[in-house]
This record gives C-alpha cells, structure tokens and sequence, in this order.
C-alpha cells in the first residue's frame, strides 16, 4: 500500500439498508476501478464503538492513493452518489506498521513524524475459524477498556465480513494515551493469547498520523484539531 491513505465513513438513513446492501457488490467493483487507487476495501462496521456486531446504516473504505486529488475526489463522488446523512474521510500517513491485509504491507515513508498527535491506529485480522470463540470472548473485554480509555477520541469495529475477518480503527489524543490503553489487563492477555495460540492466520497493526480531515463524524469534527491542518 502507497504512503497516502484514507479512511471513509459514511452513515444512512436506515429505511434505505436494503438498497445498501443490494449495492455492496457493485460498489466493490466500481471502488476497484477508482482512478488514482493504489488499493483499497469497502467495509462493513461494528455495532457502535464495537468490534462485533453489525450496522449495516454505516458503511466504510479503507484506501490507498497515487495522490491527493484522487483521494478528494473519492469522497466527494461517493457524497454525491450514495446520499449519506453524513460522511467523514481521513487523510492518512502511515508513521508505524506491522504485518499484511490480504497480502499487502503499509508503507511507511521515513521522514514521518514519530509521534503524532492525533493519532489513528488501525487493526485488521483474518481470524482462523477454530480460534473464532477464544477471539470473540476476549474482544468484548478489550472493546470495553478501550471505550472508557483517557484520551480515546473515536472507536470503531470495521471488517470485510461479519465473522473471521475484523479489525478496528481508533483515534487518539496521542500516543500516550494509546500506550497506556494497550497495557491494560484485558489488552495484554489478548495480545499474549494471540502469540501463544495462534488466532490469527494473517495480521496487521498500523499506525498514522491525520494530515487533514473532511466532513463529520457522529455531529462533529472526524479528528478533532487534526481538522485544522
């Protein structure tokens, strides 16, 4: 994946989730004939702040950009053809990354700043299916310390799938408040759980730092001053 990306969420009003979801595979197939992407997947999200569960009102895309004028002009045809009630795009650069999404790794340009603020940190696993019931139960104690986490700015669940394959996508004051999140109890054991017993069949953990943002998110600013940039 090339150095610029975006994350898009865009929120519907409910009497038309039938439609969306007759939809999902052609748009999957007009986002992969997007000019300008480098790559990129439309996504479902989690209940709320969730990592399980669906909302099928609120859709999301994660992407990866030739450049800048690509990734504005995404957001606003997607605006101007899908009618959300709102829509939100971060404009991403990756600054840390660990790991593959479908066989492609994040590229991390090396004059990124090393701790930027706000920062967006994203999590994406392909779950095998005998670590599916360890992985469910475990989420729930994780989602619930990173909701009352200090300095949590946004959360939510985002996967290609229902099951098996998930990931979340938080924002965070800082990476202080991100670190100290990752050490909590619930956190750790999962993360030790993980290594130990072999959840995931392919991983990835990346990190970014918001070059500008556009839209709303929830009533107000995606990414809070990172809106100003």
């Amino acid at each position: 994946m090339t150095g610029l990306h975006t994350f898009t969420l865009a929120s519907f009003d409910r009497a038309r989730v039938p439609l969306l979801l007759a939809t999902v595979p052609l748009e999957r197939i007009r986002l992969r004939r997007q000019r300008g992407l480098a790559w990129g997947r439309h996504l479902g999200t989690g209940s709320g702040s969730r990592t399980l569960g669906v909302d099928p009102a609120r859709w999301a895309w994660f992407c990866s950009w030739a450049d800048e004028t690509a990734a504005a002009d995404f957001h606003d045809a997607l605006e101007g053809r899908l009618r959300p009630v709102e829509v939100a795009t971060l404009h991403l650069r990756a600054v840390r990354a660990k790991g593959r999404w479908a066989g492609h790794e994040v590229t991390v340009p090396e004059a990124e700043p090393a701790s930027p603020a706000p920062l967006v940190v994203l999590t994406r696993a392909r779950v095998r299916p005998t670590r599916w019931r360890p992985f469910s139960h475990a989420v729930r104690g994780v989602d619930a310390d990173r909701g009352r986490a200090p300095g949590l700015l946004r959360s939510l669940g985002v996967g290609e799938w229902p099951v098996l394959v998930q990931g979340t996508l938080s924002v965070w004051q800082d990476a202080a408040a991100m670190t100290a999140f990752a050490r909590t109890e619930a956190h750790r054991v999962a993360v030790h759980r993980t290594d130990e017993e072999r959840w995931y069949a392919e991983e990835l953990f990346a990190r970014f730092a918001v070059e500008r943002a556009q839209g709303s998110w929830d009533g107000t600013a995606p990414a809070g001053a990172a809106d100003q940039l």
